[in-house]
């Protein structure tokens, strides 16, 4: 079987620092390179690339090989390209994806998807009408602690769900970040609050409703720094949701039940050497189920690989893609009102 060529749009820090290392080590793929815009490809109206482009370019080929593309048209283009993964702002993810399903390359788009449910059915009409594979790249879902807090919920250890609490909120990352820039598609909502909408409508079975959501916003910033979600499932098993992007480091899940409580400290963001622990109280008595290190981006990766041969894991991401982009909109629509 030939090997899947995947090239990056743009160097950007997570595509370095995870992604590429993951192609690397993933022998059904291989890294074609790295695309650099052009300076029409800049444009205007938030379409900006950072002035460091080209030396981050470098490092990237330095270190993992493959080649620099001379803009984002020239990869998408290549016959040396058959995937892309872009981990642009998001305001660009819709032109950017787009382009490169018309250009018949399957596309791996960082969270999230896009900046709106009409743009997000766009990409996944156009995707599905060609064949072509459209992931979403949650990766944490693919670490071995979701697993394993599903097994512990469908055991009956922590009786009858009561409550998912879920967190995720980071220090302040400073003005020049696209995250806080609503012409880049920044917001709390879409880049962490999206996280725990994800996890929450997962461990409720895809059954939750959102039932109100507040975003907060401060002096300065024309995008929301922090926000809170309530929902509940059809079985009305409520969840609260919490995020922010200017407060003290937290990544964390609790569900509690009628026997017992989990709770998981690095639910998002483990890195691939970090074992992680998720610590069950029932009554008096404590346990620790130790998780051994895991590549989240690694399983992500595959399932997009897997993807590239399979209609019904298609479709299934396909529909996974819209569900979620159809939750944060309808958080959206609480704050219209």
């Amino acid at each position: 079987m030939d090997k899947i060529k995947i090239g990056a749009l743009g160097p950007a820090d997570i595509a370095k620092r995870r992604m590429i290392p993951a192609i690397m080590r993933n022998a059904r793929c291989e890294f074609a390179g790295v695309a650099l815009a052009t300076e029409s490809e800049r444009g205007g109206n938030g379409d900006s690339i950072p002035g460091s482009s080209r030396e981050k370019g470098e490092a990237f080929v330095k270190e993992y090989g493959g080649s620099i593309y001379e803009g984002y048209e020239s990869m998408l283009s290549s016959d040396e390209v058959d995937a892309v993964y872009i981990a642009l702002p998001p305001a660009l993810h819709l032109k950017w994806a787009e382009k490169a399903i018309e250009h018949g390359r399957h596309v791996l788009l960082e969270k999230p998807f896009t900046t709106s449910l009409n743009d997000t059915k766009t990409l996944v009409q156009a995707a599905e009408s060609r064949g072509l594979a459209l992931a979403e790249n949650f990766a944490f879902i693919y670490h071995r602690q979701i697993a394993r807090t599903e097994e512990v919920i469908g055991s009956g250890e922590l009786g009858e769900i009561r409550l998912i609490r879920s967190n995720f909120a980071f220090p302040f990352r400073g003005g020049d970040d696209f995250r806080y820039h609503k012409a880049l598609g920044g917001g709390a909502l879409l880049d962490c609050g999206c996280y725990t909408l994800k996890l929450a409508d997962r461990l409720l079975s895809g059954d939750m409703e959102i039932t109100s959501s507040k975003l907060f916003y401060q002096d300065g910033f024309d995008v929301d720094i922090y926000g809170a979600i309530s929902a509940v499932s059809g079985s009305g098993i409520p969840a609260q949701l919490s995020f922010g992007m200017d407060q003290q480091y937290n990544c964390e899940l609790e569900i509690w039940g009628s026997k017992g409580c989990l709770k998981a400290s690095r639910i998002y963001t483990a890195p691939p050497e970090l074992s992680v622990r998720l610590e069950v109280k029932c009554g008096n008595e404590s346990r620790v189920y130790d998780i051994e290190p895991d590549d989240q981006f690694g399983g992500s990766l595959s399932a997009f690989l897997d993807m590239t041969d399979d209609s019904g894991k298609r479709e299934a991401a396909y529909r996974a893609i819209v569900r979620q982009s159809s939750l944060v909109d309808r958080c959206m629509r609480f704050e219209e009102r």
